[in-house]
């Protein structure tokens, strides 16, 4: 065989094997890629870098930049007058989940050779294209504010309101701003440099006004007073009139050509006025929870005290959602949060922010007795012991909440103290009726704790002690019933189904002493009182909560009372409606 033959056979074979490398590279690459959850590598929006992070990631960088486009000032002129805003807040907003997927789809949303070319070119910086969501009706009312401030008013109609009915004058010279040559000449400035963010303001003549025109101009909508704590002080919002009218006054007016006319009106006022907040609203007492803490444990204490001050004197207008993550915020040393036991999947562990969860527990049993409505609760992983089982609330900040909603008709207003070793948290409003709350909890299954032993070199032989005292797991659920004055029961509220897990007692012990043979286990379990009695079930509950994660924080404990409370829960049984026992360290004011 020739020697250029044997050439051309080798680099062949030589270039089979790199298409087949390549090939299943390029499959491996791609398959990887599709696989992850993380964006493209060096995708930015707005120099903005959101390549190599998850979608939640990215979105939330892109909500807390500070340096987007839409979010700097546009300066608009008219016949020497002008105002400025911005395109962000008068409704043209970036649309940050289209984004986020319009990034993440590179490398996935094209064919094969198209993915797998934008995943081996990622080292060049991929911008992002914006996307916009319009609300085109915020838009038009945040110019109308604006040009109306700035002195740039058409006269279309004149309208004067009074008592029962509103009197409606149109002109003869209409006009009005061309919002859509507006929004598209926002759009087109949007990206330039400062200097270059100016546009005139485009206006038609008009022909006619509208029925929704004249009716937007004349309707206000009742509100009530509200009670906000801004910076440690009540700010008090005033009332709002309302002022109502049917369209169809206006429309039948409008038909007959009519530039005079009067129309009928109604004003509503409000149920919540300003008088009503001075001094009126939380002089009653609604609810009052109280649980205990060991004093002696000085982070945690000040975890304690810490969360209760954020949450203390939060008003809740009607409708409105408490979230405790949202109030307390992260958890961090920077926030003032101090290390302190807490439960986590493997048992106890020292992490910032332990013991706010007996804060968000004793708000919870304030919200049942309050009558609030619940939105979102949790059980915790292992029993606590400054609740009773089933009434207790975990959170974890970024994962899950405590929310509650406040369901009356006034507002409400949360007042959290500390001190000698007590967390009382109140609940302040006006009293609607004279109902009574009360809170049920049932056991239907214990699961007994297991007990492990760890041998510990620096110990001496035949020493012992506990590291970790054990726990009882537990089925249980949990009713809320609400009763008139007399006794008669008005509603009866499944509060849900609570399974925590048995926590496993851990003893530690020095190394086997071989002249001696001492059965540690025994012996200390004598000591302890403990018997292996197992509760058996009360009834069959197939409904259990989802099970927490291995990213839960704050599920606090203190350990030094948990092998009292794991005795006193062997020896007591549950009836339908509990008898506190020497765990149950929760005082409550039923009255709601």
């Amino acid at each position: 065989m020739k020697t250029k033959t044997k050439i051309a056979i080798i680099l062949s074979s030589a270039l089979v094997v790199l298409l087949i490398a390549l090939s299943v590279l390029s499959v491996y690459s791609v398959n990887a890629f599709s696989k992850s959850e993380t964006i493209i590598k060096n995708a930015e929006f707005y120099g903005v870098a959101i390549g190599g992070k998850t979608k939640e990631e990215a979105k939330q960088i892109i909500s807390e930049s500070e340096e987007l486009p839409s979010l700097k000032p546009v300066k608009v002129t008219y016949e020497g007058k002008e105002f400025s805003f911005s395109p962000n807040g008068a409704g043209l907003r970036y649309d940050t989940e289209a984004i986020v997927e319009s990034a993440y789809s590179i490398g996935r949303k094209n064919g094969f050779f198209k993915n797998f070319f934008d995943i081996i070119t990622s080292s060049g910086t991929k911008k992002i294209e914006p996307i916009y969501n319009e609300n085109k009706s915020n838009f038009k009312k945040t110019i109308d504010t604006l040009a109306n401030e700035a002195d740039i008013k058409f006269n279309n109609y004149k309208i004067d309101v009074y008592e029962s009915y509103a009197d409606v004058e149109i002109s003869d010279n209409k006009k009005k701003i061309d919002y859509d040559k507006l929004i598209a000449d926002t759009y087109s400035v949007i990206d330039k440099a400062e200097e270059e963010r100016n546009i005139t303001l485009n206006i038609l003549d008009v022909n006619s006004v509208t029925a929704d025109e004249i009716y937007n101009s004349i309707y206000v909508e009742p509100r009530n007073a509200r009670a906000d704590k801004i910076g440690g002080q009540i700010k008090i919002t005033p009332h709002q009139v309302g002022v109502l009218l049917e369209k169809e006054d206006i429309e039948k007016e409008l038909k007959e050509n009519k530039n005079k006319f009067r129309v009928k009106i109604t004003k509503k006022y409000p149920e919540i006025r300003n008088e009503h907040l001075n001094g009126e609203l939380f002089n009653e007492v609604l609810a009052t929870v109280k649980t205990t803490y060991n004093a002696n444990l000085i982070g945690r204490t000040r975890n304690v005290t810490l969360a209760a001050q954020k949450i203390n004197g939060t008003i809740l207008n009607p409708g409105e959602i408490f979230s405790y993550n949202g109030v307390v915020g992260p958890r961090t040393a920077r926030t003032g949060f101090s290390t302190a036991t807490v439960y986590t999947n493997q048992g106890l562990s020292e992490e910032l922010g332990g013991g706010i969860c007996q804060v968000s527990s004793t708000l919870y049993n304030s919200v049942l007795y309050a009558d609030l409505k619940v939105v979102e609760r949790r059980n915790h992983m292992y029993t606590v012991s400054y609740v009773r089982n089933g009434l207790d609330a975990t959170v974890v900040y970024g994962a899950i909440d405590f929310r509650f909603q406040n369901n009356k008709k006034n507002p409400v207003k949360i007042v959290a103290t500390t001190g000698g070793g007590v967390l009382t948290v109140s609940i302040l409003g006006k009293k609607e009726n004279n109902n009574k709350v009360e809170l049920y909890t049932n056991t239907l299954e214990s699961y007994p704790f297991e007990t492990v032993e760890k041998v510990i070199d620096t110990m001496k032989p035949g020493e012992t002690k506990v590291s970790q005292n054990g726990a009882y797991g537990y089925k249980i659920t949990a009713t809320k019933v609400v009763k008139d004055a007399s006794g008669n029961v008005i509603r009866n509220e499944f509060l849900g189904t609570n399974v925590y897990k048995p926590l496993t007692k851990i003893i530690e012990k020095g190394p086997e002493d071989l002249s001696a043979s001492t059965d540690v286990e025994g012996t200390k379990e004598e000591q302890d009182g403990q018997t292996d009695i197992e509760n058996p079930p009360v009834s069959e509950e197939n409904e259990e909560n989802k099970e927490v994660t291995d990213t839960e924080e704050n599920v606090e404990a203190e350990p030094e009372t948990a092998e009292k409370e794991e005795t006193d829960r062997e020896t007591v049984n549950t009836p339908e409606k509990p008898v506190a026992d020497e765990t149950d360290k929760t005082e409550t004011s039923e009255e709601v």
